[in-house]
């Protein structure tokens, strides 16, 4: 059909009679009256331009660029966004001037007691399932009564059964009676890793997590708050007092 447009085909047409050539102009204009239908036709029905050659009118063509604009905006403002940061509890540190004793105990009797779970469950069980010798020598038992040998959960209760009558009875606590009415609880750490013990005087250059009053230690069982106390293995150990020297002081070092 296009070859009927170029110089040849018209000088053809000239040389036509006329009916013939009325016939192909009217042919002519038909296919070109019938291909502007189907264009305008398939823009109704299609997103895509009929032709690469097709231009949107000017307002739509402003219409398309702020809409992709504004989604643009809207993605980036997406990305942007700051995540939302957890937020720790700020909790109380002993300080070397021992003035805050009252509110470190009280933020550690926030919770239900009981049997610890997890990483302080598995530490009271390495370190109080077990026998204790006259002296006061702990030997850990490794007869636990879960399958293949493993700690049950009546295992994890022994352990902390024998926690608590150490406790109760002050047995096996380190260090001389300060007369102050507590009893620390404290995180020691030696080549086997980390364990725990009691002691019934300010455990300088340690790292304490807990105080227990001796006169009401069934509140402390009760009301224990054990993510806190996990949470306090992250603390700094307790400066002052004998302790000079970080971390301790070493014999024949120079100054």
């Amino acid at each position: 059909l296009k070859g009927c447009f170029v110089q040849p085909c018209s000088i053809r047409v000239h040389n036509m009679g006329h009916p013939a050539r009325a016939r192909l102009l009217a042919v002519a204009v038909a296919v070109l009256l019938a291909r502007e239908v189907v264009f305008h036709v398939s823009q109704l029905f299609v997103t895509a331009p009929f032709s690469p050659s097709v231009r949107l009118s000017g307002h739509t063509a402003r219409l398309a660029e702020t809409m992709e604009v504004e989604a643009e905006t809207e993605e980036v403002s997406e990305e942007a966004a700051p995540e939302p940061k957890m937020k720790r509890p700020r909790m109380a540190r002993v300080t070397d001037k021992l003035d805050n004793l009252d509110q470190y105990y009280q933020e550690t009797i926030t919770g239900k007691g009981g049997t610890p779970k997890g990483f302080f469950g598995d530490l009271i069980l390495r370190n109080y399932f077990g026998t204790w010798s006259p002296s006061g020598a702990f030997t850990p038992s490794r007869e636990f009564t879960g399958p293949r040998k493993q700690p049950s959960r009546a295992d994890y209760d022994t352990a902390f059964e024998n926690f608590k009558m150490q406790v109760k009875e002050g047995k096996n606590l380190q260090g001389k009676d300060d007369g102050s009415g507590w009893i620390w609880f404290v995180v020691g750490q030696n080549p086997g890793g980390l364990f725990l013990y009691l002691s019934s005087e300010v455990p300088w250059g340690e790292r304490p997590v807990a105080l227990i009053r001796k006169d009401n230690a069934e509140e402390f069982f009760e009301k224990a708050d054990w993510k806190v106390l996990t949470l306090r293995l992250n603390q700094p150990n307790l400066w002052g007092g004998k302790v000079k020297k970080f971390p301790y002081p070493v014999k024949g070092a120079e100054d």
